[in-house]
């Protein structure tokens, strides 16, 4: 029999039997032929059939895997043959069971809730998860005017897992008040309240967007025991007599509507219709199981919401309707992919619906569901979850900061601007730039403080360069400005003291900048004419330029760029525009050229807004910046904005808009230029509003999208931003704050997200953001180290030389892992090159100061390209770290330590006045560095180059000591 199937191309057998007794056989006949037995005596029953599976997966055969494991997200693989980094196929399964049950709480096979748990003290049960297009891929295939939704049907199918979790039978009403769209990944959850003395339980369902924002209240409904049952199961099918309804274009038709339902939705493959009921035949899609399961699922989202296809389908409408109200809804089989659907509807509107599998078996019914109409307003309300917009205040400070007595600081005071604003800000900055790099050049742990008007124009600019220069230099930089009044003179040390960077001084009272969240109020029209944009063909610039026709109504645009009507994609979006009922005009122009933009208005007559977006770059750290760097982002972004200022500011406009940067507000590592340009820019709006004038600057902070300035961005500079607590904005969000900033009414708005607890973690909080990050909670220190925690040099010297280096070196690694992003510092050796782990300049930075937090030394700039491999710079610091005597010395007796303290205060002078100076010299003995050849130099004059504690050190220390 095996010859005969060999000979007719059969090359694969399978002994299906407790042992393998005829496998041996073949293999011995039929060398060339695979044999794969399931069962062995001697192995586990599971683990030996799956090893059969595998072998037969390995040798080319088909195996319907998703039926024995559950659905997982894929494995990245590396993307080139140097990531020496192992990948295994076992990622942990999307239901997240290890995950679930490390963090206390308990799994559940529900994709969209994997997880429970019971609050002890109210005894209510949350259900909680996580949904997000990426790891849901039918989700996005329900959109309502282009908005995905996440469907009704999903809440009904969440609903009726809690009934089965909390053993309820029914979901006796879910009113759907508001829907939950999936602009961004939510987190949902589900509570269900302890029952009440009917047995049944209350259920809320809420999201959020934001682990620091607010949750949203989506639904609510009860949960019974009182199970509905259809009363027969179904026996004909197709209805005989009813009439079936043509569906051809269905789904094309719906999308006209507003209801656009992508392949995993478009479940509708028949209809017919008797009086006042309708019959469907509904299923899911084969790309089902390459998507998402049904398993888990009650009934899978996008198949209930295909049986209700057929009443949108049949309606004479074209007003957008969404189910919100279910009553009585019961399920009585799971796993599902096609239905038999029998509907029908009263004469208020709502429906009922029972649902049967191919053999006529109930799967789910419905007593009653009640639709509703939802407005684009309602859609664009729904989806609104950018988060607060924030504005720069100045806060009264509470006088808490470092502790200790005055230090010595340095000053430098900048000029305020003349007539001549952007020549005179030009000249100002740049000599500050070179005041700075001059303070950096010295070996020096005295800070600079920089003495700066805030609101002026060239101050402003100076406020932007400065803060990045602290961002990169942590306690070099102080920023102040002062009114110079003498009680602000004498606060100044204190503050200095302190350690707050940077502070604002009237009157002696001093007062901090920190960011503050607003709320918008009601949105300002911009009303009918002309609006210029420029950067108008960039990736900013168009996106403005869209939204301002498709919801604010501007109907005349003026497009300009340096390229034109030659930028990439300025033929596209004219067309697009074009096609949306508004007029463009897109032009050429350098807007740094006062008299290019000059014709440009000129040329386009009376405006009504200006919107500015151009921009550009010149990174550089602060050191290897020049006035060349300066001029290049001044001129498309300060320059050209003080020049729109000029030439409109006779013009009756209704919105002066400008795009700003948060690297302004906050500093940014590498954009000191960059964040000055800015910063011109937030004082050039508050300049127009002290006019009079409308103006608006939106400090923005990083985009999801890639722009002309952020193509140049890498992996490691995301990652920066995401250890920085920075989140990227998407579009949707970008155009909310754009809506939002109009509707506050305010000079500066900071339109940006942040993800406060890994600010908060971070261990260096931007300045501007220590009013809405908590300050970590100390760490306790034992009783016998009550003065406080012991310094990092004193914890490493105490320690034996073998082990001190040990620490040292995995302190260097464990940084160097940190701002790599790597997962694994032991695949870090201590000898590879900084260069060829990916480092740049600002990587270079950032580890110089994460040290530097860490050792409380002062490093070098230089750290990385003087000491270019963690082990290098790990006998660095041990250079620096002087070893804990190995014995009691002179210094351990109290007495020794009061003397030499009262010694040091007393002058030279003084000593010698007394006439005991010689006599301490004759104790003190020769000096033991002094070569017996050396030639003696005057006394007088040594003691004279002494000073106090040269002086003590001498004589205390002397060999006579």
């Amino acid at each position: 029999a095996i010859e005969h199937l060999s000979s007719n191309g059969y090359t694969t057998y399978i002994e299906t039997s407790p042992h393998p007794t005829l496998t041996p056989s073949i293999q011995e006949t039929n060398p060339d032929t695979t044999t794969i037995h399931t069962l062995r005596n001697e192995q586990d029953d599971t683990a030996a059939f799956l090893t059969a599976l595998g072998h037969a997966h390995t040798h080319g055969h088909p195996i319907t895997w998703h039926t024995l494991i559950p659905p997982t997200k894929t494995a990245t693989l590396p993307t080139y043959p140097f990531q020496h980094t192992h990948f295994w196929l076992n990622d942990k399964p999307t239901v997240g069971t290890q995950d679930a049950t490390q963090l206390g709480l308990i799994p559940t096979p529900h994709p969209l809730v994997p997880a429970t748990t019971t609050l002890a003290e109210t005894g209510a049960t949350i259900l909680t998860g996580h949904i997000n297009p990426a790891h849901h891929p039918w989700t996005a295939d329900h959109a309502v005017n282009g908005t995905p939704l996440l469907p009704g049907t999903a809440l009904v199918d969440m609903a009726l897992h809690a009934a089965d979790h909390t053993n309820h039978t029914t979901l006796d009403e879910l009113i759907i008040h508001t829907p939950i769209t999936l602009t961004h990944p939510t987190t949902i959850q589900l509570t269900i309240n302890p029952p009440d003395n009917t047995n049944a339980r209350t259920l809320t369902i809420h999201t959020s967007n934001n682990p620091d924002g607010p949750w949203t209240a989506h639904a609510t409904g009860t949960l019974t025991q009182h199970q509905h049952t259809p009363d027969t199961s179904q026996t004909t099918w197709p209805p005989t007599d009813a009439e079936p309804i043509d569906l051809t274009g269905a789904y094309e038709r719906l999308a006209t509507t507003g209801l656009e339902y992508g392949p995993t939705f478009q479940g509708l493959h028949a209809l017919w219709r008797r009086d006042s009921r309708l019959f469907a035949d509904v299923r899911l899609p084969d790309t089902i199981d390459n998507t998402d399961h049904t398993d888990g699922y009650g009934i899978h989202p996008a198949l209930l919401d295909a049986a209700l296809h057929a009443l949108v389908a049949v309606s004479d409408g074209d007003e957008i309707r969404l189910p919100f109200a279910w009553t009585g809804v019961t399920l009585h089989a799971t796993g599902a992919t096609k239905l038999r659907v029998e509907l029908e509807w009263d004469a208020s509107g709502s429906a009922s619906l029972r649902a049967f599998d191919p053999s006529g078996q109930p799967v789910v019914t419905v007593e009653s569901l009640a639709s509703r109409v939802i407005s684009l307003e309602q859609l664009r309300s729904a989806s609104a979850r950018s988060g607060p917009l924030y504005r720069p205040e100045w806060t009264a400070w509470s006088g808490v900061g470092r502790s200790g007595g005055a230090v010595e600081f340095e000053r430098y005071e900048v000029p305020t601007v003349g007539d001549d604003v952007l020549a005179d800000t030009h000249r100002i900055t740049t000599e500050t730039l070179t005041r700075v790099q001059q303070h950096l050049a010295q070996d020096t742990t005295t800070p600079l403080v920089i003495e700066a008007a805030y609101d002026d124009l060239a101050g402003a600019a100076v406020w932007g360069l400065i803060r990045t220069a602290q961002t990169e230099h942590p306690n070099r930089f102080v920023l102040i400005d002062t009114d110079n009044h003498p009680t602000s003179r004498k606060a100044l040390p204190t503050l200095i003291a302190s350690g707050e960077p940077q502070a604002r001084i009237r009157d002696g009272a001093i007062t901090l900048p920190r960011l503050t969240a607003v709320a918008p109020t009601e949105p300002v029209a911009i009303g009918e004419g002309t609006v210029l944009i420029t950067g108008g063909t960039g990736s900013l610039g168009s996106l403005i330029a869209r939204h301002l026709v498709t919801e604010h109504g501007v109907r005349d645009l003026v497009l300009a760029s340096r390229q034109g009507p030659d930028a990439p994609g300025a033929t596209e979006l004219i067309a697009e525009l074009q096609q949306l009922g508004a007029r463009v005009r897109v032009r050429s122009c350098d807007t740094g050229d006062r008299a290019a933009l000059a014709r440009l208005i000129d040329e386009t007559g009376p405006l009504t807004g200006v919107v500015h977006t151009a921009g550009a770059l010149a990174d550089a750290t602060v050191e290897h910046l020049d006035a060349d760097a300066l001029a290049a982002t001044f001129a498309p972004k300060a320059d050209a904005a003080w020049w729109l200022h000029e030439l409109t500011q006779d013009q009756n406009l209704t919105l002066f808009m400008v795009f700003s940067s948060l690297a302004g507000v906050l500093g940014s590592a590498g954009q000191a230029n960059y964040a000055a340009a800015n910063s011109f820019l937030d004082a050039l709006i508050t300049h127009r509003r002290r006019h009079g004038l409308p103006g608006t600057s939106l400090a923005w902070g990083s985009w999801e999208r890639t722009s002309g300035m952020t193509t140049h961005l890498t992996r490691a500079d995301h990652d920066r931003l995401a250890r920085a607590g920075l989140r990227p904005l998407t579009d949707e969000q970008g155009l909310e704050f754009f809506d939002g900033a109009l509707a506050v009414d305010l000079g500066q708005v900071v339109t940006a997200t942040f993800d406060l607890p890994t600010i908060g973690r971070s261990g260096a909080v931007p300045v501007l953001l220590r009013g809405l990050v908590r300050a970590p909670r100390r760490t306790a220190v034992g009783a016998a180290d009550s003065g406080g925690a012991e310094p990092w040099t004193e914890r490493i010297a105490a320690l034996a030389p073998d082990a001190r280096e040990r620490s040292v070196l995995a302190s260097v690694i464990e940084q160097v892992a940190q701002v790599l992003g790597h997962p694994d510092p032991g695949a870090i050796e201590p000898d590879q090159a900084f260069k060829s782990l990916g480092f740049d300049s600002l990587t270079a930075v950032e580890f110089r100061n994460r040290l530097s937090a860490m050792t409380g030394l002062q490093l070098p700039a230089t750290l990385v390209f003087d000491y270019p491999a963690a082990g290098a710079v790990t006998r660095y610091l041990l250079d620096q770290v002087s070893p804990a005597p190995a014995a009691a010395g002179p210094d351990d007796d109290p007495d020794e330590r009061e003397l030499r303290r009262v010694l040091e205060r007393v002058p030279v002078a003084r000593f010698r006045e007394a006439g005991v100076l010689e006599a301490l010299l004759k104790l003190a003995g020769p000096d033991p560095a002094r070569t017996p050849d050396a030639a003696e130099p005057d006394e007088d004059g040594l003691i004279d180059a002494m000073d106090a504690e040269a002086l003590i050190r001498h004589v205390m220390d002397g060999t006579g000591a």
